[in-house]
C-alpha cells in the first residue's frame, strides 16, 4: 500500500499537482468521502488544513462548512452546507449556523449562575442549561442553541456564543454576510445575545450594526436575536 501511494505521489509531482490539490479535487467530485480523508491525508503527508479545505492557504472567514466536515469557498451542488466560518484560531474555527431566532435570554430571569466562569464557552452554556434545569426555569437562548438540529448539525453540537466570540465574528461580518446572501439566508444584522451575564438580571449582547456590547434584561420585551455557533477542528 505504501509503495502504491509513493508512486501516485510521484506521478502527481510530475504533473505539477500537489497531493492536497488532488484530494480536494476528489472530494469536490465526490470520488472519496470525508470519512476517508484521514487515511489519504496521512499517506500523502498533507497538512491539517488541506485535509478539509478547498483553498491552499487554509480556512478563511466566509467559507462554507459542509455537514460532512468539508470546508470550501464554493457552493458544491448536492452537498449540505451547515454553517459559515466566522473566524479561525490556530487549528480550530468558530462557524456561524445558518438560522437564527428571536428569543429572550431567560423569560423568567434565570439567576444563580456559578461565580467562577469557565474559559470554555461551551462549558459556560452547559452550566446555564444545568442551572435552568435544576431550578425549573427557562434559558431560551442557550437551550435553543443546544437543541439546534438544522442543516445537518447534530443536537448538542451548537451552542450560544460568548461575548468574545461574537466580537470576533463581528470583525468578519462582511465575509459572513456575503456567504449568507449567496444562500439567500438572513444576514447578521441585529443585536445578538451572548452567553455572558452582566449581573443577576441582565446579560450582554453585541450589536452587529456597530460592534458595541450592550446589556439587556434577560426577559427583555424587545427580544434579541439568537444565532448558534459550532466549533470545527482541522
Amino acid at each position: 500500500m505504501e509503495q502504491k501511494f509513493a508512486k501516485i505521489d510521484e506521478a502527481l509531482q510530475n504533473a505539477g499537482c500537489s497531493s492536497a490539490e488532488y484530494i480536494r479535487y476528489c472530494l469536490e467530485q465526490q470520488r472519496i468521502q470525508t470519512t476517508e480523508l484521514h487515511l489519504l491525508a496521512d499517506e500523502f503527508s498533507c497538512d491539517a488544513a488541506a485535509k478539509y479545505c478547498e483553498a491552499p492557504e487554509g480556512v478563511r472567514p466566509g467559507m462554507f462548512v459542509y455537514a460532512d466536515g468539508f470546508v470550501s469557498s464554493k457552493v458544491i451542488p448536492n452537498r449540505q452546507i451547515c454553517a459559515i466560518v466566522g473566524y479561525v484560531e490556530d487549528n480550530t474555527a468558530c462557524a456561524v449556523c445558518l438560522k437564527e431566532k428571536i428569543l429572550p435570554w431567560s423569560s423568567d430571569c434565570l439567576t444563580g449562575m456559578p461565580a467562577e466562569k469557565s474559559a470554555d464557552s461551551r462549558e459556560v452554556v452547559r452550566q446555564i442549561i444545568l442551572v435552568a434545569h435544576q431550578k425549573n426555569q427557562m434559558a431560551e437562548a442557550a437551550q435553543w442553541c443546544c437543541h439546534y438540529t438544522q442543516d445537518g448539525i447534530k443536537q448538542g453540537e451548537a451552542y450560544l456564543p460568548s461575548l468574545e466570540e461574537l466580537s470576533r465574528i463581528y470583525v468578519n461580518k462582511d465575509e459572513i454576510n456575503y456567504a449568507l446572501e449567496t444562500l439567500l439566508l438572513i444576514r447578521l444584522l441585529g443585536v445578538y445575545w451572548s452567553s455572558a451575564e452582566c449581573d443577576a438580571y441582565s446579560a450582554w449582547c453585541l450589536s452587529m450594526y456597530g460592534g458595541c456590547k450592550v446589556s439587556a434584561v434577560k426577559n427583555a420585551l424587545l427580544e434579541k436575536c439568537v444565532r448558534a455557533v459550532i466549533r470545527i477542528r482541522f
